[in-house]
């Protein structure tokens, strides 16, 4: 694993995350937080002549702590997590950057899932296969 920067809305806190027993602990300590946010995560070596990567990974935590979902925006579209549920076909909403942004029900997966796909991005810099995608039509 490289180095995972992570930028969360919790007091506009960020870290760098060197190994992934440190990427578990962030994910899970945030996921029983007070309150639902989105993680910004990227990989330091894809950031280019400081321009931002060409991927946005967004993992959202603390709703339930049994479960996240992951927002990811590449060359080939914007993606949400698919849960294998037929249930809640409500939203669920989760603060980034202080502001509310609702999700579908279904884009929340069992966080061991995310857990699993934050490690294969911060591995590989692309959208992980470890979980199923929904893209979102604008």
């Amino acid at each position: 694993m490289t180095t995972t920067h992570v930028w969360y809305d919790v007091k506009q806190q960020e870290a760098d995350v060197r190994d992934p027993a440190g990427l578990d602990a962030l994910i899970y300590e945030l996921a029983a937080g007070p309150e639902p946010i989105m993680l910004s995560l990227f990989r330091p070596e894809d950031v280019v002549d400081g321009m931002r990567p060409e991927i946005e990974f967004l993992v959202g935590i603390g709703r339930d702590p049994r479960f996240a979902l992951i927002q990811c925006g590449d060359l080939d579209g914007l993606w949400y997590t698919l849960s294998a549920s037929t249930g809640d076909q409500g939203e669920v909403f989760y603060n980034y950057m202080h502001n509310a942004t609702d999700y579908p029900a279904n884009a929340e997966v069992p966080i061991a899932q995310v857990v699993a796909a934050v490690h294969e991005f911060a591995a590989t810099g692309k959208r992980p296969s470890a979980v199923a995608w929904q893209r979102v039509e604008r």
